[in-house]
């Protein structure tokens, strides 16, 4: 999912195809939150992709899929982070 993210002109396709949205985190290190309010251990770093799963204010969910050596390791994060942290 990394490289498909990284290339926009095809990630607008699969989006347009999925009806989801994707974007990258764009800052350095990014804690996600288990609700807006409670930080978890989990972070996300630069340039991780997310799925966007609802827009809240300033905050988005989003559902991570983990890549180990570049593929999907099948499991799946879902959390809160701030709308500020992506592109």
């Amino acid at each position: 999912m990394s490289n498909l993210v990284r290339n926009k002109k095809e990630l607008l396709k699969v989006e347009a195809f999925l009806n989801k949205n994707f974007s990258i985190i764009k800052v350095s290190k990014v804690y996600i939150f288990s609700d807006t309010l409670n930080k978890t251990k989990m972070y996300l770093l630069k340039k991780d992709p997310v799925e966007i799963i609802e827009n809240k204010a300033d905050w988005l969910k989003i559902k991570y899929y983990p890549e180990k050596n570049g593929a999907w390791t099948g499991k799946t994060i879902e959390g809160w982070i701030k709308k500020s942290d992506v592109e």
